[in-house]
């Protein structure tokens, strides 16, 4: 027969209820916050400008993917012969980023860690972002068919799963929330 564990005090237990509610209302609050920065900013002509630049280095990837392309920019597009693909606000990887800030700044770690991991986020998000644009241009232009499946489900469940592949591993050095 074992013997039976001592069961924990109700303010402990309590407490580490009340720390799980914190750590929920902290990530909608921050999540929240930056969403309603975000709106802000979609009609601020900075959020153009970053778009435009998105557009841009799209373009001379596409050049230097594909040279047979000539693709032009306007109006955060790339234009040519073969296809036209807007690059709108969805395409900032704002939908990756500002989730993954917001849990990073609530999560149990060091400011210099949270600093970093949102900062190597952004470069990972931004990163992948211009892969699926560079992609998805040039599905456009050869596989046309493929465009919708690739850019309602395979492009963002890819995106989904790195992003929280590199959550995970950014928490892993961190100090658990719960300890015994």
């Amino acid at each position: 027969m074992q013997p039976k564990k001592p069961m924990r005090p109700i303010n402990q237990t309590l407490q580490r209820q009340i720390t799980a509610i914190g750590y929920i209302l902290g990530f909608m609050l921050f999540s929240i916050t930056f969403d309603w920065v975000y709106l802000k900013l979609s009609n601020n002509s900075f959020l153009v400008f970053y778009l435009n630049q998105i557009a841009i280095i799209s373009r001379d990837c596409i050049g230097f993917l594909a040279p047979e392309n000539k693709v032009f920019v306007h109006n955060n597009a790339l234009l040519s012969a073969n296809a036209y693909l807007e690059v709108d606000a969805s395409c900032s990887g704002s939908d990756f980023l500002l989730p993954m800030a917001a849990a990073m700044l609530v999560f149990k770690t060091s400011l210099k860690q949270k600093l970093f991991g949102i900062i190597f986020a952004a470069v990972l998000i931004s990163a992948l972002n211009l892969a699926r644009i560079v992609i998805l241009y040039l599905i456009k232009c050869y596989q046309p068919i493929w465009f919708v499946p690739v850019h309602e489900y395979i492009a963002p469940g890819f995106n989904i799963i790195v992003c929280c592949l590199y959550f995970l591993y950014w928490a892993l050095p961190a100090k658990p929330v719960f300890t015994e």
